[in-house]
């Protein structure tokens, strides 16, 4: 048969070569097991689960939902109306959050690097190391930590706990005490000197306490006159009473007599938080000139 025109009824049988129904409508085509579509455009409903492997579509148009459970993306997420997305694995090199991200598994960014993170209003860091960065900035909080190592700090307030040492004297940190004598008298004993400048011998406060443990590693003696006659023997004190380190002016074998220096072993010595770190001088009977004024200051590394 090489032409029929069937206009009703029912067809069970094959047809093995090729047809054309082009122009016609289908109304109804039924069931159909196995369909190979090779152009034209598709407006129906697919119900069952179908596979296209191997295959690829030039253009899905739009889709208004889709389910992925699997493969591979290679294309814009999101495009230019973003919508929220649940991934259990993300690889991508650029990623773009303009809203709240939530992140509620742990994740790792190990051999990477932020170059800015923004601003971050909460964060819980357990580990690593913060270089180059300000901590407080112009709205500063609290820190605790159990060793804090900074080459300047500054206190403006609170406390300061548990502390006996800042450094470990192989970063100086010097505080000097000094005390005064005005118009040095001769034959003088062993007199305590005051903090306030133009005091006389043991007037005013006898020195300064210390404000942490330290050591003692140096005096000065200085007189604004020359000493012309005599010596002057400077010694410094803890809570009044002499350790021992000593400096002084001697008109026969000094070359400066308006000053001297004694330096003090750093571990010689040792401060403990309250000690009240002071001077104290004599001067011989021939002592001059008694009216220079004299400053001692003592030296202690914290």
């Amino acid at each position: 048969m090489t032409t029929a025109d069937i206009n009703g009824g029912t067809w069970a049988g094959t047809i093995d070569g090729s047809w054309t129904a082009a122009g016609q409508t289908c109304a109804d085509l039924g069931t159909v097991t196995t369909a190979d579509i090779n152009a034209g455009t598709w407006q129906g409903t697919i119900d069952g689960g179908w596979n296209a492997s191997g295959q690829t579509c030039s253009d899905l148009g739009a889709v208004s939902t889709a389910d992925i459970n699997a493969g591979t993306v290679d294309a814009t997420i999101g495009g230019t109306t973003p919508a929220p997305g649940t991934f259990t694995t993300a690889d991508a090199t650029t990623v773009t959050i303009d809203a709240l991200l939530n992140i509620d598994v742990a994740w790792d960014a190990t051999g990477a690097t932020c170059t800015d993170l923004g601003t971050v209003t909460t964060a819980n860091i357990d580990g690593g190391t913060i270089d180059g960065v300000v901590i407080g900035g112009a709205a500063a909080g609290l820190i605790t930590g159990t060793t804090v190592t900074a080459a300047i700090a500054v206190i403006s307030g609170g406390t300061v706990d548990g502390i006996t040492s800042l450094n470990s004297h192989d970063e100086v940190r010097v505080i000097m005490v000094s005390v005064y004598d005005e118009d040095c008298t001769s034959g003088l004993g062993t007199q305590q000197l005051g903090l306030q400048a133009g005091a006389d011998v043991g007037g005013g406060i006898k020195g300064q306490p210390a404000p942490l443990t330290g050591s003692i590693i140096g005096i000065t003696v200085y007189t604004n006159a020359t000493c012309t006659s005599g010596t002057l023997t400077a010694f410094a004190t803890k809570d009044g009473t002499s350790i021992g380190l000593t400096c002084g002016l001697d008109s026969v074998t000094d070359t400066d007599t308006s000053s001297t220096f004694q330096a003090n072993d750093q571990s010689g010595d040792d401060v403990t938080v309250g000690e009240i770190i002071g001077a104290e001088i004599t001067t011989s009977g021939v002592w001059a000139p008694i009216t220079a004024d004299v400053v001692v200051t003592i030296y202690v590394e914290y």
